[in-house]
């Protein structure tokens, strides 16, 4: 096998290459080989340019557009287009009553009341009387819930007493007669 010699240095290198690795690392971070490229990429991105006269952004902010040949409806700058009077006229349109999947205003009862600000005040409080402990096996750092000893469905002038909650980690909360399928095995009415 030929060795070959470096064409700047003249050093013995392997046959594939023209340069040793220094004088390759010298040629690649010369500044006129950078330059050309930029150069060419300038050109590329002055032809596709100013094709058309810039435009004032569609949002209103005041920038000013520049379409090119490729995109002449080009109206917004980059990352304007749901800002201002596009996206809020899409959404009057499509809320409430205007919307396909309306069906009246029925959120239902219960999730008013488990979204409510007295039932979240309720919770919390239940939860800093028992120091966010399980009030049946007595473990701290777990999922816990605040649970109506009273059921919720039946006793609905007891829904925000604090008396009537308690602190239960999960794993208690499921033994519950109150819980899921087990409320239903109860006669409490």
């Amino acid at each position: 096998m030929k060795n070959n010699n470096c064409l700047n240095c003249g050093k013995c290198i392997w046959p594939r290459g023209l340069r040793c690795k220094s004088c390759e690392s010298k040629r690649r971070n010369n500044s006129e080989w950078l330059n050309k490229i930029r150069v060419l990429a300038h050109k590329k991105q002055k032809e596709n340019r100013l094709t058309f006269s810039p435009v004032e952004c569609l949002c209103g902010c005041g920038e000013l557009v520049y379409p090119t040949t490729k995109n002449k409806t080009h109206r917004y700058v980059a990352g304007h287009q749901n800002i201002g009077r596009k996206r809020p006229d899409i959404s009057k349109r499509m809320s409430g009553s205007n919307h396909p999947l309306w069906k009246g205003g029925i959120t239902p009862e219960l999730d008013l009341l488990r979204n409510s600000v007295q039932y979240k005040k309720w919770r919390k409080s239940v939860f800093e009387r028992d120091d966010y402990t399980c009030q049946t096996c007595g473990k701290r750092g777990v999922k816990i819930v605040a649970d109506h000893i009273k059921p919720f469905a039946v006793y609905p002038k007891l829904r925000f007493e604090t008396d009537n909650g308690r602190v239960l980690c999960n794993r208690c909360h499921r033994k519950t007669d109150t819980y899921g399928v087990n409320f239903l095995r109860y006669n409490y009415v």
